[in-house]
């Protein structure tokens, strides 16, 4: 089982909902709260495996771009049950399972050195995987059986790739999910009457 993400909606007693993400909705709901004036609180949390909660959030967001808060990225002037609503909606439109579950439920992340990326980026890393296990087994080896290399300095250059590996496994993520929201940007561009035609609540 991939990294759990969720999705969340969050009301506030000014009549607004937020859509968002997070691996911790509890204190992603307390750090909100610090800094602001009305009470919030959940309407909905969805739990979402290898990455799909961030696809479904800009989803949800387009569907209702038409009721954006002035001044709120995503912030929406709608009623709650809207505001769930295109988030099952997005969910499902892009392929991808969104479980309810109970905010006071939901653990906290235990940042252990579990498998966090999505599926694609571990697949999308292999070549570098691969040049990696031939440094350390072939060409490494070979060095340090012959004496031309130090365990010290073997150490090193281990400690450089693997910190090499890691920022690159956050840049593939990271220009993946690029290319999905462009994608999801033309897809809307193309279908722009796709939106929510939420009610707007009373003033």
């Amino acid at each position: 089982m991939g990294h759990a993400t969720y999705v969340y909606v969050i009301s506030g007693d000014h009549g607004r909902q937020k859509i968002g993400i997070s691996d911790n909705p509890r204190q992603r709901l307390k750090d909100l709260q610090t800094g602001s004036p009305y009470a919030l609180k959940f309407e909905f949390v969805g739990e979402t495996e290898n990455g799909a909660a961030g696809q479904i959030e800009v989803e949800a967001h387009f569907l209702l771009n038409q009721h954006k808060a002035p001044g709120g990225e995503e912030w929406f002037v709608v009623p709650p049950d809207v505001a769930i609503t295109a988030v099952m909606a997005a969910a499902h439109r892009l392929g991808y399972r969104c479980k309810p579950v109970d905010a006071d439920a939901v653990a906290p992340p235990s940042y252990s050195f579990k498998r966090r990326r999505p599926l694609w980026v571990m697949i999308a890393m292999l070549p570098l995987y691969g040049w990696f296990g031939y440094w350390i087994f072939g060409i490494s080896d070979a060095r340090m059986m012959s004496g031309e290399l130090p365990l010290g300095a073997f150490a090193i250059e281990a400690a450089v790739m693997m910190t090499a590996l890691w920022l690159a496994s956050w840049i593939v993520q990271w220009l993946g999910q690029q290319v999905i929201a462009a994608c999801l940007s033309f897809d809307h561009a193309m279908h722009p009457d796709d939106g929510v035609k939420a009610p707007l609540p009373p003033p």
